[in-house]
């Protein structure tokens, strides 16, 4: 479901919850994780682990084929 992208208000809350469970932090913090990735939950996720830019995650994501 990493792959979702939330374009709608269901889809959005799904997201948040993915991510919130994957990197086990608050609906707050996930949302804003989500917000600065543009909405890409594997770069957020990739973002918040690794202490990189969304940018980067983004560029290390597309560099491992979409592999988390």
């Amino acid at each position: 479901m990493v792959d979702m992208r939330p374009s709608n208000q269901k889809l959005k809350d799904r997201a948040i919850r993915i991510v919130s469970a994957a990197l086990d932090i608050s609906r707050g913090e996930a949302a804003a994780c989500l917000e600065a990735s543009g909405g890409d939950t594997k770069a957020a996720i990739v973002s918040y682990k690794a202490q990189v830019s969304p940018g980067a995650a983004q560029k290390a994501l597309i560099a491992n084929d979409g592999f988390v």
